[in-house]
């Protein structure tokens, strides 16, 4: 990537991602359970008694189950999580999240969530992703990347990769996270229908897609 044009490549790319949405408001739908999320790094380790981000990406999507937690990560959560129920991960207030930089090429940062109708309520949380710097986390897929200045394919990996009908990301605060924050999918033989992407904030590299969705 050349140095002059980063952030006028990462933001407009952040923001085409975000337009390809369908983008709407609507209240919160029924939910089978609820997962606090109090772990301020992304990942976390399963038994270290905090449930962070991707484990409870994991446990929506039906990829981790709750036995494998310990008793303090199974009080943060009501219900029973997966793939197959509706699941609403939410935050402890006031949370940061810091997210790192992967060793290995990822198809995002964040686990994909692919579990139908879960919902990100990221009420008085922030993601931050300033320790990745201005360099993007290598993808193991390619991306078209169009900016005023170029046409190619870059392997640069989202934030979070969905690829489930009706799910729902809102109120969610990302900070000086270099590429695009959210990229929703077709699941398996299905299309990507019925999502909701609102009242969310992009701010630092992507700060040009901090209004998209809002209503």
């Amino acid at each position: 990537m050349r140095t002059n044009e980063p952030a006028s490549a990462i933001t407009r790319f952040a923001a085409a991602c975000l337009v390809l949405v369908q983008l709407a408001c609507g209240d919160r739908g029924a939910t089978d359970s609820v997962l606090i999320v109090d772990d301020p790094d992304d990942l976390g380790a399963v038994g270290d008694g905090r449930l962070s981000l991707g484990e409870a990406i994991e446990l929506a999507s039906g990829t981790l189950s709750l036995e494998a937690l310990d008793r303090t990560e199974r009080a943060a959560i009501s219900g029973t999580p997966g793939a197959r129920s509706a699941d609403s991960i939410r935050f402890a207030p006031g949370l940061r999240v810091a997210v790192h930089r992967r060793a290995e090429r990822v198809v995002s940062v964040l686990p994909p969530l692919i579990g139908a109708g879960d919902e990100i309520d990221g009420s008085g949380a922030t993601i931050d992703g300033s320790l990745l710097g201005s360099e993007p986390q290598e993808s193991s897929t390619e991306t078209l990347w169009i900016t005023d200045v170029e046409l190619a394919t870059r392997s640069i990996a989202p934030l979070l990769v969905s690829a489930a009908t009706g799910v729902r990301v809102h109120h969610l605060t990302v900070e000086r996270f270099p590429g695009a924050t959210i990229v929703f999918t077709a699941p398996p033989g299905g299309a990507a229908s019925g999502i909701r992407v609102f009242a969310n904030t992009v701010d630092g590299l992507g700060r040009a897609a901090s209004r998209t969705g809002s209503s």
